[in-house]
């Protein structure tokens, strides 16, 4: 990791290195096995360099896929 940067506004700012609009099949099932680890889904998403709501949907699309019913609808328990 790069030492962070003094900035004006008193505290150090990390680099962000990569931005991410979207995320690929293998960073998905990075994100994925991140999490199974248990990593927290903020530190996969800097990680990753994209937002939690990514990596939130990435990980509930293999939760639901797993977990669909014979109808197709998923469950809310």
């Amino acid at each position: 990791m790069t030492k962070p940067k003094e900035t004006p506004y008193g505290v150090p700012l990390n680099d962000i290195n990569y931005k991410r609009p979207y995320l690929t099949r293998a960073e998905r099932n990075t994100a994925r096995k991140l999490r199974a680890e248990g990593h927290f889904i903020h530190h996969i998403a800097a990680m990753l360099g994209t937002n939690t709501a990514r990596v939130s949907s990435a990980i509930r699309a293999m939760n639901t896929k797993n977990r669909a019913s014979n109808d197709g609808q998923g469950s809310l328990f």
